[in-house]
């Protein structure tokens, strides 16, 4: 796809996040059973009006890219995200692994207040991050 087919990048206000913005995961369910996240341990996400992403998967970093619109669809790559990889407790590696399926789960956004909510066409899957 052309740099001219790609969606048009909304307005700051209504973008899933402008750049230097972290989002914290505070809600996540995964086939109506909310997760609970492992004691002491952090989900982050940051949008860049590039079209890339970054965050902290619990222990370890990823990145990658995504596309959304205006109608509020998201796409993440098809080659998944790039992560480091410092080992860490099982718990958090699990972890970090369930949430990175969960957001490349996600087709859909909506930004209500200070609310980033990602989920599944189906809402089978919903992440709500709070900035």
């Amino acid at each position: 796809m052309t740099q001219a087919e790609q969606p048009p990048v909304p307005p700051a206000p209504k973008s899933a996040a402008s750049r230097g913005v972290e989002w914290r995961l505070v809600k996540w369910v995964v086939n109506g059973t909310e997760k609970t996240l492992v004691p002491d341990s952090s989900v982050t996400v940051a949008f860049d009006p590039s079209g890339k992403i970054a965050g902290n998967a619990s222990l370890n970093r990823f990145s990658g890219t995504y596309r959304f619109d205006l109608d509020g669809r998201l796409e993440w790559p098809r080659a998944g995200f790039s992560i480091t990889r410092t080992v860490c407790p099982q718990p958090l590696m699990a972890q970090e692994r369930t949430f990175l399926d969960s957001l490349r789960r996600t087709t859909q956004y909506r930004v209500d207040g200070q609310q980033l909510v990602l989920e599944s066409l189906s809402g089978a899957t919903v992440l709500v991050f709070m900035r």
